[in-house]
């Protein structure tokens, strides 16, 4: 297992946020953290934002939240 992994407590990551059906795959829950990549938005880089494929991850965030809808977003 990679270490990656063992440091998550034990989880195992589902897979790519892409292919999860979010009212299935995903359970309820209170709270939702979730982050994407910083590098299409940041000044060093191109700044493509959310015309980047890493930019378009928010996209996935945001499609969580409204299928599970969780008491908090951070």
């Amino acid at each position: 297992m990679p270490r990656a992994r063992a440091a998550n407590h034990g989880d195992v990551p589902a897979g790519d946020v892409t292919g999860l059906d979010a009212d299935a795959d995903v359970p309820p829950h209170d709270v939702l953290t979730a982050g994407f990549p910083c590098q299409p938005y940041a000044e060093a880089g191109e700044q493509g934002g959310l015309f980047d494929d890493r930019g378009q991850l928010f996209f996935e965030v945001v499609r969580v939240a409204r299928a599970r809808r969780p008491r908090a977003l951070l």
